[in-house]
């Protein structure tokens, strides 16, 4: 936990939750792809140690693969869900922060007259779950989030998730395009694939690995709790 969080040094202090609960109910998918990122991460451990160091089929490759992708994608999916669930229920308080003199507040604003959107719409429409959460964070708080290494944690996972999804094919000899996650990957908790030789880049060969996966969830449930203690109350999922 952020020594911050528990009142240690820092500016992440959180007030004393004074607000009104109010029962709703809704769909919201948090909890679902959370559970999609774990499902996914016991099926590519389940390979993993099926085959060992071995090369599995290409068949049950092509699944690991996959399994790990949809880990990957659910952990920051479960994010920015709980982040749209709270602006969603705090749309007055972001609406009405006009004295919180942020920059990315006020860029934020500037686009969202040009669309005739409101503060919270033009965040709900953002596409960066860390960005929106110190945002978020900023206008609650009246200062941005301390970094630490949840945090840092949850920016490199939305980075490898962006890496994925957005993956712009290379040949197999000059995978270059990610080289920076490879450089910050030794400072994280997690083991390279078995299935891939160490000489192979780390975006898209030596990353996927069931030891990633679970990090990955680990990182969402982590950040998780924060937001929720950003939301007034606490829930560790």
């Amino acid at each position: 936990m952020n020594e911050a969080m528990t009142g240690g040094k820092g500016s992440n202090t959180l007030p004393q939750f004074t607000g009104n609960i109010t029962a709703k109910s809704r769909a919201n998918f948090t909890h679902y792809h959370l559970i999609a990122a774990s499902h996914a991460y016991q099926e590519a451990l389940s390979i993993e140690n099926k085959y060992n160091t071995e090369t599995p089929p290409q068949k049950e490759l092509n699944l690991y693969i996959a399994h790990f992708s949809a880990c990957i994608m659910c952990s920051v999916a479960a994010l920015e869900s709980k982040i749209n669930e709270h602006i969603v229920d705090n749309e007055t308080e972001i609406n009405s922060s006009r004295n919180r003199p942020l920059f990315k507040i006020y860029e934020l604003r500037e686009k969202a007259k040009k669309r005739d959107l409101t503060l919270s719409e033009s965040l709900l429409s953002a596409t960066n779950a860390f960005k929106k959460f110190n945002i978020i964070w900023h206008i609650k708080y009246g200062g941005p989030y301390l970094e630490d290494e949840i945090s840092r944690n949850v920016k490199y996972l939305i980075e490898i998730r962006n890496a994925l999804i957005h993956f712009t094919p290379e040949w197999n000899d000059a995978f270059t395009n990610h080289s920076n996650l490879d450089n910050v990957r030794n400072d994280l908790q997690f083991t390279e694939s078995p299935f891939f030789p160490k000489d192979t880049f780390f975006i898209p060969h030596r990353c996927l690995s069931a030891s990633c996966a679970e990090w990955s969830v680990g990182t969402s449930k982590n950040f998780l709790t924060t937001i929720s203690m950003l939301c007034g109350c606490i829930r560790v999922y």
